[in-house]
Order: C-alpha cells, then sequence, then structure tokens
C-alpha cells in the first residue's frame, strides 16, 4: 500500500545513518537495519532518533507530503525527484544538548509531552 511504500522509503533516509566520525572504525558500527525500537519516538509529527549519543528530529509530514508530491508529478508525467529522492532530501535537524555524551540505549517522551529524556546505560539526560 501507499502508506507501507512511503514508511519503506522513509527507512533510508539519511537521519539514520551514523555520524562519519562513528563509522565502520568502531566495533558498535549500526546500520540502519539495526535501529532499535527504544531509540525512535514519534512526537506528533515529529519522529525523533538516536544514533549513538545525537538525538535527531524530521517532520514525519513533510515526508509524507515529498512523497505525495512526487506521485503527483509522475502521474502529471512531470519531471521531478523520484519517491525515495523526495523522502530524502527532507531537511533533519540534530538536536543539541552538551549533557549527551554517552551512547543512547532509549528515548522517551515526558508524560506531559513537553520534555524528551534520553537514556545511557548509566546517564540520562534531558534533551
Amino acid at each position: 500500500s501507499e502508506a507501507d511504500e512511503w514508511l519503506q522509503l522513509l527507512s533510508q533516509h539519511p537521519i539514520f545513518l551514523e555520524p562519519p566520525l562513528l563509522q565502520p572504525s568502531t566495533a558498535k558500527s549500526e546500520n540502519r537495519a539495526s535501529i532499535r525500537r527504544e531509540r525512535l519516538v514519534v512526537q506528533g509529527t515529529d519522529l525523533f532518533v538516536a544514533i549513538g549519543n545525537e538525538v535527531r528530529r524530521i517532520d514525519l509530514k513533510a515526508c509524507k507530503d515529498a512523497f505525495a508530491e512526487s506521485e503527483i508529478r509522475r502521474l502529471g508525467a512531470q519531471n521531478g525527484a523520484s519517491k525515495q529522492e523526495a523522502i530524502r532530501s527532507v531537511p533533519w535537524v540534530r538536536l543539541g544538548c552538551e549533557a549527551l555524551t554517552f551512547d543512547i540505549c532509549k528515548l522517551i517522551v515526558s508524560s506531559n509531552k513537553k520534555l524528551l529524556a534520553a537514556i545511557g546505560t548509566h546517564d540520562v539526560a534531558v534533551v
């Protein structure tokens, strides 16, 4: 279905890539497929992802809109980005937090939905 397709394409977005400094040289190298559910949080239309010691955010609505617009262009026989290129081009942001000096194992949204906690094996930080 269309819903499954855009979500599958989202899994190939650069937001899920490790920073270059952490790639192959570390023993803990992880790829897109190994991101655990505990490191993902959806709050409204925002998806928060923990990669290493970073928390990243992307707007899911923008991803779905980019997918839909690329499909409309394709059906209208207009040139434009492929669905995958359209989703990959949606910008994401790295949330700055000086306290994130540890690998994040889990993300949790507070009950009032205003705070995001990053949990490591021995540390916790509010992002």
